[in-house]
């Protein structure tokens, strides 16, 4: 029998490797955006996330060195970094961050 308590767990782990991945794959589209349009992006392909919770990740992002952010006026804006680069284009790996989709 399975441990059905450690689901929620693994699911919400498997929800922020998918959050992350996402937010790396358009920076390095754009190279920089605000923290709303991350938001409003996220919620609009099905990968939700709270203001508190894109702030916590924001900071564990910009722990790992694979962004850099800024406060201007009342936006957080967020800008890509060299190993932001590489993990979003699956040169390199973090185990937290889900690897991108290899091309069609």
């Amino acid at each position: 029998m399975s441990n059905l308590s450690n689901r929620p767990d693994q699911f919400e782990a498997i929800r922020v490797a998918h959050q992350a991945s996402e937010i790396l794959r358009i920076l390095n589209y754009g190279r920089s955006t605000n923290s709303q349009i991350l938001r409003d992006w996220l919620g609009r392909i099905g990968l939700g996330i709270s203001r508190r919770d894109l702030q916590d990740l924001l900071d564990r992002l910009e722990k790992e060195e694979l962004v850099r952010t800024e406060e201007i006026d009342s936006f957080r804006v967020v800008h890509l970094r060299q190993l932001g680069g590489e993990i979003a284009s699956g040169i390199e790996s973090l185990d937290w961050i889900a690897r991108p989709e290899p091309p069609a």
